[in-house]
């Protein structure tokens, strides 16, 4: 395991990060991971800014259009792995169990649901519902755009990979 004083940094590095790396993400930031799919941006993220910090941490998976905003988890296609479960990462011994079975869960499942919505004609499908129709709007016309080779949201899309490390 990576040597680093802090349990969290160190289960990061060492058990969470050679797995997605396995399976195609790339390092955007300590806890921040991303890949991308069809055109649409899978982000894994490690939120350690609650209430507890970095003793109590969720993990969050989240995909945007590689040609839209990818900044922020918050979105209707975010969610919390293990059904918002926190994970315990107070000591070493307890982070490493914790990171074992959220790793354990991204084989299982989580990266299943993940791939399920990685293509743009999903990502809206899934946006049709009525608390999301302003969502919906809003994307199908930049999804119109992307397919007609805007200029600008190509620009975007460019900057979104660098950004992003893809």
């Amino acid at each position: 395991m990576a040597p680093s004083a802090d349990p969290l940094t160190a289960v990061v590095n060492g058990i969470l990060w050679p797995y997605l790396e396995s399976v195609g993400f790339r390092k955007v930031t300590n806890r921040k991971f991303a890949r991308e799919r069809n055109d649409v941006i899978q982000q894994l993220w490690v939120d350690a800014n609650g209430r507890d910090g970095k003793k109590r941490t969720c993990v969050v998976a989240c995909v945007n259009f590689v040609f839209g905003q990818v900044d922020g988890y918050m979105d209707p296609h975010g969610f919390r792995i293990c059904n918002g479960r926190f994970w315990s990462m107070g000591d070493r011994a307890m982070a490493e169990k914790s990171m074992t079975q959220v790793v354990a869960a991204l084989r299982a499942h989580e990266l299943q649901a993940l791939e399920k919505i990685a293509s743009v004609p999903f990502m809206l499908e899934l946006l049709e519902k009525p608390h999301h129709l302003a969502w919906h709007s809003y994307n199908s016309g930049l999804a119109r755009r992307w397919r007609a080779g805007d200029a600008e949201l190509l620009r975007i899309a460019d900057e979104n990979r660098r950004a992003l490390k893809l």
